[in-house]
């Protein structure tokens, strides 16, 4: 039962982590592009505005299908390796 419990948190915690990194690498993308449409704007270049504004959503669609085509790895390794260095630690204390 731990077991299970144990391995449903850190695949959710896998998953949690990686919605994060997506959600901040989009809102800087986002940041990123609107701030220089809008100093664009404000110089009087809206060409240039508009540049920025087709790369953003150029770069947004490139990072969906980057999201949607590679596989999510539910295989926490550092977790994993944190765990099992706690397992080891225990049954040192224990001898």
């Amino acid at each position: 039962s731990f077991a299970k419990t144990s391995s449903s948190s850190a695949a959710l915690r896998c998953r949690m982590r990686t919605a994060l990194e997506r959600s901040y690498a989009t809102g800087a993308l986002i940041g990123v592009c609107l701030s220089w449409a809008s100093t664009d704007m404000a110089m009087g270049i809206p060409s240039h505005a508009i540049q920025s504004l087709l790369t953003l959503v150029a770069a947004l669609a490139m990072a969906k299908l980057i999201a949607c085509c590679l596989p999510v790895d539910d295989d926490d390794s550092n977790d994993d390796d944190m765990e099992q260095g706690n397992e080891k630690r225990q049954s040192l204390d224990l001898e």
